[in-house]
């Protein structure tokens, strides 16, 4: 080990790193309890859709079901998942060993009540709201993937989830951060690999910006896709800020308004602003948090409350547990302590017009989040793309029976050499290339269903459409795709 001090411009805490075994190591000294997060740079927006959960799997099997005196726990979100403890530094430190053993040889014996666990607490969650937005943004990839249910539990065998944990939970494609300094010779023995970059942005087909989507209910949210730099986080503050003033303050709107910050790839970032409504103000909290949009967009904040959003910045890497956490998950994605403090020392030239240049571009590429039934202002966004513009060329299967005379004798499923649509009696129609599909889910009864990248999805059920029916579409996707595309659905 051969650790190295460094010290932000301006700041008092000191962060020594070090490279051991591949892993790199962050700490501060602080007083108080011993904090150690294990992270590796591997999270939902990187599982193929028929693995989802897969990183969430590998979490829960890596920590062993004991009791213990202190804290710990494990994550997994959209770009990331993690271990931490606090306690004893002989507490935490021998929870994170415990950890990287488990991941070196996930234990067979608890893999389906493991599974079991992880589907009943799926079933209890729901999607937030920057989830919502990112799906209706990316589709069925990338960073859309977390909305979608973990498929991979249904689905994934014992050596599935140890290869993805040998490729992926590796000391090259993780950090550790600590409270405190390491004892003399501390390793974690974890696999040796090679670091992961962020996943790259996708984006649905036809989705033409900004646009709206209604869905759900009692708040409105605005997701805006913005190049990422060093006034970025403090043009999503100032945005929260202004918009809590209006909303809450001042109108009465509403009672929350709320931020999320997503990093996108190598240089964008997702910003969701939130506001929770009452079903009958919704509509003006759609016109507000617009308004607020549009005026930072326009003019930028008034100098006095960006000051506050660059000091409350500041006191916040004042803090030396937020200062580590933010050395340290930056250097999970490649950037250094230098150019952090490059970017920390650019602060002071930030002015109104580069919070308003950051706004402007989220506002041009924005996707508005409303509740069921409250229509988006006239003329100010596109249509969402729900549909397909046409099917595909090939043979219909027609739904059997009494249904094709009972309002369905248009309806249908086309299925062709370039994939398969979907018909409804209404004209709609729903095409999914056969490149395109994201996964096949494999119902009991005998229902077919495909999710494309784009988050389109239909099944297709015998009770419509007759076991000869679904018969010739399990035919055309057992000829054009892939048997790992396949999940056993509950």
């Amino acid at each position: 080990m051969d650790p190295r001090s460094f010290t932000f411009e301006g700041g008092e805490t000191a962060i020594v790193h070090a490279v051991v075994d591949g892993l790199r190591m962050y700490w501060i000294e602080r007083d108080g309890p011993f904090r150690a997060v294990l992270v590796f740079r591997i999270g939902m927006a990187d599982e193929p859709l028929p693995k989802r959960g897969i990183c969430h799997l590998v979490e829960h099997l890596a920590i062993a079901p004991e009791t213990r005196l202190y804290s710990y726990n494990g994550w997994s979100s959209p770009d990331d998942t993690g271990f931490w403890a606090e306690g004893t530094r002989d507490e935490a430190l021998g929870y994170l060993t415990s950890v990287a053993a488990g991941l070196r040889e996930l234990p067979v014996d608890r893999f389906e009540t493991e599974k079991r666990i992880l589907a009943t607490e799926g079933q209890n969650s729901g999607n937030s709201m920057p989830t919502v937005l990112l799906r209706s943004r990316c589709g069925a990839r990338g960073y859309g993937r977390p909305s979608f249910e973990e498929f991979g539990l249904y689905r994934l065998s014992p050596q599935e989830a140890q290869e993805w944990a040998d490729r992926y939970f590796v000391a090259e494609n993780a950090v550790l951060f600590m409270s405190g300094a390491p004892p003399e010779g501390f390793t974690l023995e974890l696999r040796r690999g090679e670091a992961q970059p962020l996943p790259a942005p996708t984006s649905i087909d036809r989705l033409a910006l900004p646009t709206s989507i209604e869905m759900g209910q009692g708040a409105v949210g605005a997701g805006m896709m913005v190049e990422r730099g060093p006034v970025t986080g403090i043009a999503l503050a100032t945005l929260r800020a202004t918009a809590t003033q209006r909303l809450r303050y001042e109108l009465g709107h509403s009672y929350t308004v709320w931020s999320d910050y997503q990093l996108i790839g190598a240089s964008e970032a997702h910003l969701t602003v939130g506001a929770d409504c009452m079903d009958a103000g919704a509509v003006d909290v759609l016109s507000t948090l617009a308004e607020v949009i549009d005026r930072l967009a326009e003019d930028g904040p008034d100098t006095a409350a960006l000051a506050l959003e660059v000091e409350r910045f500041r006191r916040m890497l004042q803090d030396p547990l937020d200062l580590l956490l933010w050395a340290a998950s930056a250097s999970l994605i490649g950037v250094s302590l230098e150019e952090l403090d490059e970017q920390n020392r650019g602060l002071a030239g930030i002015g109104p017009a580069d919070v308003a240049a950051v706004i402007r571009e989220g506002a041009a590429r924005m996707i508005m989040l409303l509740p069921n039934g409250v229509a988006a202002p006239a003329g100010r966004f596109h249509p969402y793309p729900h549909f397909s513009p046409r099917a595909v060329e090939g043979r219909m299967v027609r739904p059997a029976g009494l249904r094709r005379w009972l309002g369905l004798r248009s309806a249908g499923i086309v299925v062709g050499d370039e994939g398969v649509s979907a018909v409804y009696a209404n004209g709609n129609i729903t095409t999914i290339a056969w490149d395109d599909v994201e996964a096949v889910l494999d119902w009991n009864d005998g229902t077919v269903g495909l999710i494309g990248c784009d988050g389109d999805h239909f099944p297709v059920p015998p009770q419509v459409f007759g076991a000869s029916g679904v018969a010739k579409v399990r035919e055309a996707v057992e000829q054009h795709l892939a048997p790992e595309l396949r999940v056993p659905m509950p």
